[in-house]
């Protein structure tokens, strides 16, 4: 809820409750001022009536025949008098306690049914007082004993109306307290009376609940206004927009506040000074070490890359003196072990059980014997003889030599080549082997995959562009246990190496570094722990010519 409706909501509930309690206490006290007054004149009208009863007339009636004599007649004139100067009084009568019962002694009411009820409403003498309240009782039974005239706290309502009854003493020559004078008011025209009085206190209060709203509502919208234009005057503040309060020159809490604001909008827009200030030579101090940061990063970018390249040119002619070496020692017995298996291989009928295993020997053997060639090329560091190449050819070539494994293992194999594939200058045999060192590492990843996990070799190629000159990306991807990556800078080094011992030399990957370095491309790998490994070759094309999907 906003401060608006709080503050009016706080006026209007403050209004209420002051004029229901002006109209509760004005009602209440007129209430109790009237009734306070007709109890005095109430006990007063007894007293007089208690000064016209004569003492010894009403000693004398002692029974009910007496009512009709002249000695009663006399007792009852003066009260009755009294009875029809004041119309109001409903009853006069004396009462008279003998051996603890109450009984009626004089009442001047006239003989007839004057509330309607069917029956005689005069009083008879000596008639017992049977149906006397509690309240009247007691106030009967103090008087006798003290003297003094007393008024009933209350009302009494029955079935005639509601009345009012006061009493006083009847004292005899002697002082003595012998009976007591009662009078009846019949206050229902007085209520009627004070009814009528709450129909004007009731507009009174509607009236003052309207004045108390919109008193509520005109001082809410002043202090909107007020608030408003303070509201406006901060927001200036931040905006630097100058916006004067009209309140400065009042000795009110507004204006005590307009000045204030005054004095807090001048130290802050002094602050605001000074921090623009601060931070143009912050922004300042920042570009010139950024711009610094920056040359920093290039030359050590620079110095890395330097580094690198010289890392891998040592280790490159590390590994081609020792390629030349163990070529020579490995050629002279591969090569006899090869024209051994050829020769045991043709002298075996083809139905001989061993011909197969005879048939394996030789090409392992062969392959043995490309691997040295290899060695013993990359350690002369010689261009090889290099033609026209289709490179999707030289994949699926290459695959062919491992369908038995890739049946074996449950491995599948999923091929995205181009419809028509762009031609590259370099040497097949050499890229052959690429594809094949990057097939088996894929494989042998892939052997220890969880139950569950798929065994596939993604192959790929595609046309990229690099600058001005088109180029041809291959991807061969696997769903093996991955390389660390904390490691993974490291897998092109010579005889570095994740497999098992009895597994792999660590040859294989430099030895596919050199060649498509010969072939002036690239090698990149992605890897993660647990999450495959992708090697992308990117090779520049040859042929140009022809409509090639890119």
């Amino acid at each position: 809820m906003s401060f608006r409706r709080r503050l009016t909501l706080s006026f209007f509930i403050l209004s209420i409750v002051v004029v229901t309690a002006q109209f509760i206490l004005l009602y209440r006290a007129s209430y109790r001022v009237v009734f306070r007054e007709i109890r005095s004149r109430l006990e007063s009208i007894a007293k007089s009536a208690s000064l016209m009863v004569d003492y010894q007339l009403h000693e004398a009636l002692t029974s009910p025949e007496q009512e009709t004599g002249d000695a009663y007649r006399r007792a009852i004139a003066n009260l009755g008098a009294l009875l029809e100067q004041l119309p109001r009084i409903r009853y006069i009568y004396t009462i008279k306690v003998i051996d603890g019962r109450y009984y009626f002694i004089l009442d001047p009411t006239p003989p007839g049914d004057h509330d309607g009820d069917g029956i005689d409403d005069k009083s008879h003498v000596m008639e017992e007082y049977t149906d006397i309240d509690v309240e009247t009782r007691i106030i009967v039974d103090a008087i006798l004993a003290d003297g003094h005239a007393r008024t009933q706290r209350n009302t009494t309502t029955d079935r005639w109306g509601t009345f009012l009854s006061s009493f006083a003493p009847l004292i005899a020559p002697d002082g003595q307290v012998y009976a007591v004078v009662g009078i009846d008011l019949d206050i229902d025209e007085l209520e009627k009376n004070l009814l009528e009085f709450q129909r004007p206190a009731l507009i009174s209060l509607a009236a003052g609940l309207i004045a108390a709203v919109l008193l509520s509502a005109g001082l809410a919208s002043y202090h909107r206004k007020v608030l408003t234009k303070f509201q406006r005057a901060i927001e200036g503040v931040g905006t630097d927009q100058v916006i004067d309060l009209p309140f400065k020159a009042r000795n009110d809490e507004f204006g005590r506040i307009a000045r204030s604001f005054d004095t807090m909008k001048e130290v802050i827009s002094l602050q605001k000074k000074k921090l623009r200030h601060q931070i143009h030579e912050l922004e300042t101090q920042r570009d010139e070490t950024y711009t610094a940061h920056q040359e920093t990063l290039a030359a050590l970018s620079a110095l890395k890359e330097t580094q690198a390249a010289l890392v891998q040119s040592q280790k490159l002619a590390a590994l081609g003196q020792l390629g030349a070496g163990l070529a020579h020692e490995l050629n002279s017995p591969l090569a006899a072990t090869l024209e051994m298996s050829r020769q045991l291989l043709d002298e075996t009928p083809k139905n001989h059980p061993d011909y197969e295993l005879f048939e394996q020997m030789q090409h392992a053997c062969e392959h043995m014997a490309k691997v040295v060639k290899s060695i013993s090329m990359f350690s002369r560091q010689k261009p090889s003889e290099c033609l026209p190449i289709n490179v999707q050819d030289a994949m699926a070539n290459s695959l062919l030599l491992l369908n038995h494994r890739l049946r074996a293992d449950g491995i599948t194999v999923e091929k995205s080549f181009l419809a028509r594939m762009p031609m590259i200058w370099g040497n097949l045999p050499k890229l052959q082997e690429v594809f094949l060192n990057l097939y088996v590492n894929a494989c042998d990843a892939m052997e220890d995959n969880p139950s569950g996990v798929l065994k596939i070799l993604r192959l790929n190629v595609a046309r990229v562009s690099r600058g001005s000159t088109p180029w041809v990306r291959i991807s061969i991807s696997d769903t093996g246990s991955g390389i660390p990556p904390h490691i993974a800078d490291q897998i092109f080094n010579p005889f570095f190496t994740t497999k098992a011992l009895g597994k792999g030399t660590g040859l294989g990957l430099s030895i596919c570094y050199g060649i498509v370095k010969d072939h002036n491309g690239e090698i990149h790998v992605e890897t993660g722990e647990k999450t495959g490994t992708t090697f992308t070759i990117d090779l520049p094309i040859y042929e140009t010519d022809g409509d090639y999907p890119s």
